[in-house]
């Protein structure tokens, strides 16, 4: 399931650069998808892993080839970052992203009531840390993770409004590319 959602709009930044910010990132692999497409149509995109780049190195094989390109477009990637925390981040325009995404956020372990009360958690960060007040937020999540989970009573405990529901598709640039690594979900 992919779940997009959004608080009401308050005004338009339509003369400021558009900031995405891609949370929880594993290998980076979507951010580069994603920065190739955005660096031709001049956004920003900032994307961020909870992993240090010592723990990507042991988790993913083609993470140097990953961390490589990014940096070509220029994508910017953050480190250590924890979605759900709001001290870490200094810089403003990750505070004030007009999209911010985040795709299939987990635990590490298969506790229902454990990733609801996460997913409230980031809806309440989503809101008051990294999301400007007009900005939309699509949540990626396995199909039946959304019902399990109870994301539509976290996004509305905190403000946010269901716009959309839709299955994930890859871009046909991400398909060839050899650092992408598809994954079953």
């Amino acid at each position: 399931d992919a779940i997009c959602s959004r608080r009401p709009m308050m005004n338009s930044r339509t003369e400021e650069k558009e900031v995405y910010l891609n949370l929880g990132e594993g290998d980076f692999s979507f951010s580069l998808d994603l920065g190739r497409y955005l660096a031709k149509n001049g956004a920003r995109l900032i994307a961020t892993g909870f992993d240090s780049p010592q723990e990507l190195a042991r988790k993913y094989r083609n993470v140097d080839c990953l961390l490589g390109a990014l940096k070509k477009i220029p994508v910017e990637v953050l480190h250590n970052t924890n979605a759900i925390s709001a001290r870490q981040s200094t810089d403003p325009m990750i505070r004030s992203a007009n999209v911010v995404i985040f795709n299939h956020p987990h635990l590490g372990t298969e506790d229902a009531a454990l990733h609801a009360s996460f997913l409230c958690h980031l809806f309440h960060s989503i809101r008051h840390v990294w999301m400007h007040e007009t900005g939309v937020f699509f949540l990626t999540l396995v199909e039946g993770q959304g019902e399990r989970w109870k994301v539509e009573e976290a996004a509305d405990q905190h403000g946010f409004i269901m716009m959309r529901r839709y299955s994930f598709v890859l871009t046909p640039e991400a398909i060839p590319d050899p650092c992408y690594e598809y994954r079953r979900h």
